[in-house]
């Protein structure tokens, strides 16, 4: 179910993202997701398009926190929505930052679900990874929607125990490639900084009682 996850070098289980996401659902901070907001509202106050905060559930991305810039009003985004993995920026991203060995078991379950998205996945998976170390995000054009191109980057946030991936939706005509790296790619790397202090400055013990929970031993 994705509440566990197995720390091969410990030998141990501990919470994993869906837990944590589900316990802080039910606690949500004003203050946190405020600020969080925030960040969002500002980048699609300057950018055309669909921004969101989301977490790995399983094989899906679900969003934590959405923005919409006026002009895209019609978009169907929101909190809690999930899209999977395999098929969108948000989900490349992930499994390029995360070990190879997670990656590797990540990849393992997708192929006894859908061989042919699995290797969707895999066959951009060198490729993603060059790219957050020289750049720091992933772009994909196309992946999702043929009219659409996204942007993503993934940071560690010790609230959740997990990568979090910041994620720009745009549509394709107004946003080549090129000029989301000219245009959104700063804003996007600079707020993921941004919003990584944030998460990481409040206390997960005040926030998630799962905090305090003992690693499972095999």
């Amino acid at each position: 179910m994705g509440l566990l996850v197995y720390v091969r070098e410990e030998q141990k289980y501990r919470i994993g993202p869906g837990a944590v996401g589900m316990s802080l659902a039910m606690t949500r901070s004003p203050a946190r997701d405020g600020q969080i907001r925030s960040i969002l509202n500002r980048i699609t106050d300057r950018v055309p398009g669909v921004i969101a905060l989301g977490i790995p559930d399983r094989l899906d991305i679900t969003f934590i926190e959405v923005a919409t810039a006026a002009t895209q009003s019609s978009s169907r985004a929101g909190r809690g929505n999930r899209v999977p993995m395999t098929r969108t920026v948000a989900g490349h991203a992930y499994a390029a930052v995360i070990d190879a060995s997670e990656a590797d078991d990540l990849l393992l379950l997708i192929d006894r679900c859908a061989p042919k998205e699995a290797e969707r996945l895999r066959s951009r998976l060198q490729r993603n990874r060059l790219a957050l170390r020289e750049r720091g995000y992933v772009i994909g054009c196309g992946l999702f929607r043929a009219h659409l191109n996204a942007i993503a980057v993934p940071f560690w946030s010790s609230l959740y125990n997990s990568f979090l991936v910041l994620t720009m939706t745009v549509l394709a005509k107004d946003y080549a490639e090129q000029r989301m790296r000219d245009e959104i790619a700063p804003l996007m790397v600079e707020s993921a900084a941004e919003m990584e202090r944030l998460l990481n400055s409040f206390d997960v013990s005040t926030n998630c009682a799962l905090k305090a929970a003992p690693d499972i031993q095999l």
